[in-house]
């Protein structure tokens, strides 16, 4: 089960329209499931007063039972009189508790049931938004709002755009050997791999909208000032390729 409080930091951390375009898509509501977890825990917590009163209302019925059991007994000798209403005493109490314990392992179930349903789509929200963040962490200092989505997924560019330098300087260079170039190569895959992952989960699952070519455009500038011994390696026929699309 989640730990409730966790849980209201992940929705108080993440703006509400994401929050909202997540819940519409997946048709929960994320604080009701968080409300209603913590009500059963607390409801776990109190004393079982139903179940008291019940036992109690069995046992006045038991004694009852007994009582007239007696006065039609009376002619019984007492030793007869004790064994039989021990007899019906004791089955009918433990013919009661059974029936309570029952009911109150089936409730118990049925609730630990219900917590793992609700858990596991504040959960399933929960992982999506680690997915898009850096280091798989929530940020303590920054809200996760659509400029944050953009500050995480220009960083996956930037990966992209370094990789593809690196292995457009190096697979014609034959100063560097064929394993090199195709490690290379496996690291800008696994960058473009993860840069499609965030940004399907940004645009679709969180419903933050972004033009992927406009994004790699102002990247790209950056770039060329910031690895000026690169610079003519960041557009690249495959680059043009990969920023198709929104």
């Amino acid at each position: 089960m989640i730990n409730v409080q966790s849980a209201r930091n992940l929705l108080n951390s993440v703006s509400p329209e994401i929050r909202g375009h997540w819940e519409k898509k997946n048709n929960v509501s994320l604080a009701k499931n968080i409300a209603r977890i913590e009500e059963i825990e607390q409801n776990r917590q109190k004393p079982r007063t139903r179940d008291r009163k019940l036992e109690l209302f069995v046992i006045m019925i038991v004694i009852t039972v007994c009582i007239l059991l007696l006065s039609l007994l009376k002619n019984s000798v007492i030793e007869v009189k004790i064994l039989m209403v021990f007899l019906v005493a004791s089955i009918g109490f433990c013919y009661v508790r059974l029936k309570i314990d029952r009911a109150s392992f089936q409730k118990e179930s049925d609730e630990d049931a219900e917590q793992a349903n609700l858990s596991a789509s504040v959960s399933s929200f929960w992982d999506t938004i680690l997915k898009v963040c850096h280091g798989n962490t929530l940020p303590k200092d920054k809200f996760i709002d659509e400029q944050y989505l953009k500050g995480f997924l220009i960083s996956n560019i930037e990966i992209v755009l370094l990789n593809e330098a690196i292995f457009d300087s190096l697979r014609f260079n034959k100063s560097f050997s064929a394993v090199q170039v195709n490690e290379r190569l496996d690291n800008l895959n696994t960058s473009r791999s993860d840069l499609s992952e965030s940004w399907t989960i940004v645009n679709e699952k969180l419903g933050v909208r972004m033009n992927k070519r406009s994004l790699f455009n102002e990247v790209r500038k950056e770039m060329k000032i910031k690895y000026p011994g690169l610079s003519n390696y960041f557009k690249t026929e495959e680059g043009k390729k990969w920023e198709e699309g929104e």
